[in-house]
């Protein structure tokens, strides 16, 4: 498979970056075994915004109510320090505040992306209230051509997964509303404030 041949050009299938080496690596793979899949978490740089202009790449951007991008943080911080991540991510996120100078990063990035036109942008409180939908849009996006029967089937396999999934948290949408004290709520509509109107979110 072609997962089995990235994996020995990777750190174990991640990449770190995406440089000139990379994007060789990325052409070689696809042209000699077809399409891959890369997941990351940065910003669209030259070279990644390259392979889309060419053609050769396809992009989605899931993005979510940074204040509630903040708390799953918190939570994910909390399994790490009980030793349930085996990445041990976000270990020293403890508060809100700890949270925003990250979150603020994260939606730098939303600016980035939202900015190339070929890339499908996929709301996260969306994706919740109708996954079914943004599913089937997203395969037509990507052109592959899928049947509905078979869009439900990845639905139910990963709805399956949820349980076991150690970086899965609550995943519930709107948390901010019950789970922010008031003080934190009004230090993230502040400090957030024109990024949560650009990115269609009440403050």
């Amino acid at each position: 498979m072609a997962q089995e041949k990235f994996d020995k050009y990777s750190d174990y299938g991640f990449l770190r970056k995406i440089g000139l080496k990379e994007f060789v690596i990325i052409i070689f793979i696809q042209l000699k075994y077809g399409n891959i899949v890369i997941k990351t978490h940065s910003e669209p740089t030259f070279l990644i915004k390259l392979l889309i202009a060419l053609g050769l790449a396809k992009a989605t951007f899931c993005y979510r109510d940074p204040r509630d991008t903040i708390l799953s943080a918190i939570d994910h911080g909390e399994r790490s320090r009980k030793g349930l991540d085996p990445g041990n991510g976000f270990k020293n996120m403890k508060t809100v505040k700890d949270g925003l100078p990250l979150v603020k990063f994260w939606t730098s990035n939303w600016y980035k992306w939202h900015k190339i036109p070929q890339v499908f942008l996929i709301k996260y409180e969306n994706l919740m209230i109708n996954k079914f939908a943004v599913l089937l849009e997203m395969s037509q996006f990507l052109n592959l051509n899928l049947k509905e029967e078979e869009i439900k089937q990845i639905y139910l396999k990963h709805e399956n997964n949820k349980a076991t999934a150690w970086n899965f948290n609550k995943g519930t949408i709107e948390r901010y509303k019950t789970d922010m004290n008031e003080s934190d709520l009004i230090l993230c509509n502040q400090e957030l404030q024109d990024t949560l109107k650009a990115m269609g979110y009440i403050n």
